[in-house]
Order: C-alpha cells, then structure tokens, then sequence
C-alpha cells in the first residue's frame, strides 16, 4: 500500500470515529481533598475535577458521586486489600451533561466516606483513591491519611463517629429511623465539643433540626405494615423543625472547623429549613451570606445551585 493510501485511510478511520472517542485523551479527571489529612472520624469528602485540555467544547457528565452510577472508585486502605467502593444506594438518574469550554473545568463532591454497609475510612492509615468516570477515564491515585487523634476523649469521640448508623446519618442529612446514632453524636457533643468531630457532630444534629422529620418505620419487614404504617404518617409531622436550635448548631464557629463541602452543606441545611417553615427572608438572607464566602469557588457552584433550588420554592 502506498504511503500516500495509508494516510489518508487513517484519516478516514479518525473521522469516523464518534466525537467523545477523539476528545477523550483531551479531558483530564483529576480527585483532590481540602487537606492534607483527616483525623478519624472526620467524614472525608473528595472533589473530582474533569478539566478540557483540548481546543474545543466537550459535553461531560457532571454527577460525580458514585450513587448516580456514572463513576466508579477503588479504594485501598492501609491493609493494602483494594476494593471497588459500593454506594450505599443507587439512583436511578438521567446522565446531566455540561459543556466544558476549552481550559475550563467542571468539579463535584464524591461522599466516600460511607459505603454499603459500613464506613469506608474506618482506621488510621494511609488510603489510596482512584476514580473512573464515564467518556473521560481514569485518574491518578489520590492518597488520604487518616491520624488517631492524641486526646482520649477525642479517640472515643473517632469511635463513635465511625458508628455505620453515623456515617449514613451524615450521608442522609438527618433519618428519624436511625435514633442511635442520634445519641451517638449527642455524645460526640459532650466528649469533644471543641474539636473537628464535635464540629461535625454539630453539622450533622443541625442540618438534622433545621427541618421536620417524619419516621417511615423502614424496619417493618411486610410491605402491608410498611404501607399501612406510610398512609398513617403521610402528611404529619412526627418532629417539627427547631430553627433554633439548628441555628446555633450551624453557625460560623462551628463552621470554620469543617471540611469545605461541609460548611457548603451547613448553609445549604438552613436556607431549606427556613424555606420549609416559609421564612423566605431568612432563607434569602442566609443564602446571600453563603454566596458571598463561596459564590468565586467553582467547587461550591453545585452546592449553590441546591440551595438556591429552595429558595425557588416559595
């Protein structure tokens, strides 16, 4: 074959070739944390970035948490054992694409730290996380390290905070079914209310109060009691929201000592609790103070647009 002839069939192989197959090596999935390290117990969030490093647009999926189904993570912990991180549910979701310009990024948090039955950074050492994400590819490895704290009474603190009705409290944001682990971060409150922990142990109780709850009773095993015991529930509100409190709980003290997704998610807690009781003043006010701390950081842009979402509502 003629040199001529093979340049231009490879040419003619490249064209034919579905735009996200040649735009694919052009896109860069990166993951990063806010710290350097965590101590245990701290709920570890990740940030995935996808960043265009080609010459044109390219549409990515932007839902990065591994419930949507759009990215896998493996994650290796200290004992070397890797494992491919199961959520503990899965959405049933429409891909949302978003148009990445060149030299631009898009980013969104991953919640690792709970998976299907148990918590994920459950001891000291170092971790090792990497992430595929759908028509982008693999990143580099990301390594966390994860410190026992020093003080006794925050080492009981990590234990409970650990506690697998914790973690999925904190990844609920608040379930009248897991009363445990209410109790457990009522003590986290009493054995470290200085530290990190008993900063997060606020968030979680917080963001837990700043709304009603209704308890669904999901241990009931027949689906004839779980159904009678929904339509009796349906409707009324088993706890009413304590803003009050909530307030408080979520205010910027506490804040200061969270992770970055974390005080996002404090504000976001309140401006749907204040929305919920129909205080849209209060809703408006404290998603303009959210803004003004975060509206120039792009990893907060998706955390914004939640809230925001109540705020529509009135």
């Amino acid at each position: 074959m003629k040199p001529i002839t093979i340049v231009l069939f490879l040419m003619a192989l490249l064209m034919s070739l579905p735009a996200s197959a040649q735009q694919e090596q052009k896109l860069l999935f990166e993951l990063s944390t806010d710290q350097r390290s965590y101590l245990l117990g701290e709920p570890i969030v990740i940030t995935a970035t996808v960043t265009n490093e080609g010459d044109a647009a390219v549409k990515v999926i932007s839902q990065f948490d591994p419930t949507f189904g759009f990215s896998r993570y493996k994650v290796t912990p200290p004992d070397g054992k890797a494992a491919e991180f199961v959520p503990p549910w899965i959405f049933s979701a429409i891909a949302a694409e978003q148009e990445v310009a060149p030299g631009r990024s898009i980013h969104g948090a991953v919640d690792l730290y709970r998976g299907a039955k148990s918590s994920t950074f459950d001891r000291p050492g170092r971790y090792e996380v990497v992430g595929v994400h759908n028509g982008v590819g693999e990143s580099a490895p990301l390594t966390i390290m994860v410190n026992m704290p020093e003080k006794e009474n925050v080492k009981e603190a990590a234990r409970l905070m650990i506690d697998a009705q914790v973690t999925l409290f904190l990844r609920l944001e608040g379930a009248e079914s897991l009363g445990g682990a209410v109790e457990r971060l009522r003590q986290v409150q009493k054995l470290a209310p200085e530290s990190k922990l008993g900063a997060y142990a606020d968030h979680a109780l917080g963001v837990h109060l700043a709304t009603p709850g209704r308890d669904f009773s999901p241990n009931l095993q027949r689906p004839q009691e779980r159904e009678q015991e929904q339509v009796k529930l349906r409707g009324a509100k088993t706890r009413p929201a304590d803003l009050e409190r909530a307030a408080k709980m979520l205010d910027a003290p506490v804040r200061e000592r969270l992770g970055f997704h974390f005080r996002t998610r404090s504000y976001t807690g309140m401006v749907k609790g204040y929305a919920l009781a129909k205080n849209f003043e209060a809703a408006q006010r404290t998603f303009d103070a959210m803004v003004k701390e975060f509206g120039d950081k792009p990893q907060a842009a998706t955390e914004i647009k939640r809230a925001r979402s109540y705020l529509n509502q009135r």
